[in-house]
């Protein structure tokens, strides 16, 4: 059944039948070569012929229209009446945006230290005067002077914004006045009475002499163009991010913060070591390694909270001439106030000192390991 599908003579059959027939008589090892390469050849016919199948299939399949690949995806197809919904889109957005400009005229001399601080406060120049000298004074900026008023991270935001407008300006432009006109004089009239695509690659036939090879130029050649602008637009992003980093004032600017520290390495002495190796001794200023202070944090806030409430009972016992009562509980009985925030604060005093105590004595037995580990390091052997 497969002689069919592969597109086999019937008299190459007999052929194949008298060299199997003639194989069987060599040796065992030659024979056992022929079987494996029979059973390639089998198996490459068996691919074939499936992939004779599905193309069969495939071709069946993509006879009607809605069995594509669009409509199997859910992607709609332009229509009639697109292009009158394009362009009222069009006109309703560009309507939106000059109302916010003509808005925004309106109020920069009401609000100038909203929209113009920069100016008011003297960091910048005022370089233009009128209802319309912000477009002047904008369209001026560069981006090492936004990076010195607004910052880095605003003047990158500007600089992608300048980018994606040179990209679109270098790429939009050409490609609309050679891709649009050929689409529409030499595309084949595939979209038929869909006005919106008469210029798009829709109204391209699908077997189309010439049509679709100026467009495979045509995408390496918007390749080549962003590959350009993005890395060009990369060196000048290093350069300001260099400098930004050499103006960081101390400690910020010599300062890491160190994560996920090996077990063995946490404490000062150890860190201070290996950065020491890695750099140098004088390169390495300070090292703090933090610590697990979570016990001495709730008992730090607990006694800033009691020495809060004595000191505020403190204050109405002056101002009243009497000792304050209170309920500390919102359902509990009224108590003295000072007696029962005092002795709690003495409490807490003890214990954070305790907390602090531990801590310091857990740096100080870290110390003192390291210590013995490098000794027993250091130490000759001993003989037997």
């Amino acid at each position: 059944w497969l002689k069919p599908l592969c597109g086999l003579s019937p008299s190459s059959a007999p052929r194949r039948h008298r060299r199997r027939r003639h194989s069987s008589q060599r040796p065992p090892r030659a024979a056992a070569a022929m079987t494996k390469s029979l059973g390639a050849a089998v198996a490459v016919t068996a691919v074939a012929a499936l992939l004779r199948l599905a193309s069969a299939d495939d071709s069946e399949g993509n006879a009607t229209e809605d069995d594509t690949y669009a409509a199997s995806l859910n992607v709609p197809k332009n229509g009639k009446g697109d292009l009158a919904a394009l362009i009222s889109a069009l006109l309703f957005n560009g309507g939106v945006c000059t109302g916010c400009l003509l808005l925004f005229t309106v109020l920069l001399p009401w609000f100038p230290r909203v929209y113009k601080n920069n100016v008011v406060s003297g960091l910048v120049p005022a370089t233009a005067t009128g209802p319309f000298s912000w477009v002047r004074a904008s369209w001026g900026v560069s981006t090492e002077a936004a990076a010195e008023t607004a910052g880095l991270d605003s003047a990158l935001l500007l600089e992608f914004c300048n980018l994606c407008m040179r990209i679109s300006a270098v790429l939009a432009l050409p490609l609309c006045l050679l891709l649009c006109p050929m689409n529409r004089i030499w595309g084949g009239d595939q979209a038929g009475e869909d006005r919106l695509s008469k210029i798009d690659m829709g109204n391209v036939d699908d077997n189309h002499p010439w049509l679709y090879y100026v467009y495979a130029v045509t995408v390496w050649g918007v390749v080549a163009v962003v590959w350009s602008f993005v890395f060009r637009a990369q060196a000048q992003f290093l350069k300001l991010r260099f400098r930004w980093l050499a103006q960081l004032p101390l400690p910020r600017a010599n300062t890491l913060l160190i994560e996920h520290i090996p077990r063995s390495y946490r404490s000062d002495d150890k860190v201070r070591d290996f950065f020491s190796r890695v750099f140098s001794a004088e390169e390495v200023k300070e090292v703090h390694v933090l610590r697990q202070t979570r016990a001495l944090a709730s008992l730090v806030a607990e006694r800033d909270h009691c020495k809060q409430e004595v000191r505020k009972a403190e204050l109405r016992m002056e101002k009243d001439g009497l000792r304050p009562q209170g309920r500390v509980k919102t359902c509990g009985p009224r108590v003295d106030l000072l007696e029962h925030y005092r002795p709690r604060l003495q409490e807490l005093e003890a214990k954070v000192r305790q907390e602090r105590g531990r801590i310091k004595a857990a740096e100080a037995t870290e110390h003192r390991n390291r210590l013995t580990d490098l000794a027993f390091r250091a130490a000759p052997p001993r003989g037997p």
